[in-house]
């Protein structure tokens, strides 16, 4: 007895079904893509406000040099 013979009459029928043929199966098979389902339209995302324009109020650079190496430290205050 061959291996379809082994099958109960539902599966035979799904594996002797044409590919092209509309299924409800034929969505699931390999290959297609998945279509979104229908739902609410999506929202936009509001965009913040612009914030003030930063402004530099100080700055500090400390460094040490030391042949042809160098060193710094830096602070940069912004408001």
């Amino acid at each position: 007895m061959g291996a379809a013979a082994a099958l109960p009459c539902a599966a035979q029928q799904l594996i002797a079904w044409p590919i092209g043929a509309p299924t409800p199966l034929r969505t699931m098979m390999p290959g297609l893509p998945i279509l979104p389902r229908p739902g609410p339209a999506p929202m936009p995302v509001p965009t913040p406000s612009e914030p003030a324009p930063l402004t530099l109020s100080g700055y500090r650079v400390e460094g040490r040099v030391a042949g042809s190496a160098a060193e710094f430290a830096y602070t940069i205050t912004f408001h």
